[in-house]
């Protein structure tokens, strides 16, 4: 039994696309085109592979490895307070860092 095939024109119209887009599917290959026997100027292609291209790709989703929980980075305590900063610190932000200082040494015994 001979395969059915359908009209250039008919595929385009099923699988609304572009006259461009049916030849760009011919010339990769994805679409073979057959000439009428009884009018050479008219093009048939077969209408199973079209209803093939009409139905959707299943795309496979790529699994990704689970990520490993964020690590938060230790606070670093700077131990010395520099008094010639190009920056000015407001008296509460200067004694807060004062009091980090001294959390941060450890106690000394006598």
């Amino acid at each position: 039994m001979a395969e059915e095939l359908i009209s250039l024109k008919e595929a385009q119209e099923y699988l609304g696309v572009s006259n461009v887009k049916m030849w760009k599917l011919v010339k990769e290959g994805n679409l073979p085109i057959y000439t009428d026997p009884l009018d050479k100027r008219k093009k048939l292609v077969p209408k199973a592979t079209v209803e093939k291209l009409k139905q959707p790709k299943v795309i496979a989703k790529k699994e990704t490895p689970a990520r490993p929980p964020k690590l938060q980075p230790k606070a670093k305590v700077k131990t010395t307070v520099e008094k010639s900063s190009s920056i000015p610190l407001s008296e509460a932000a200067k004694m807060k860092m004062e009091e980090l200082v001294q959390q941060a040494k450890p106690e000394q015994k006598d």
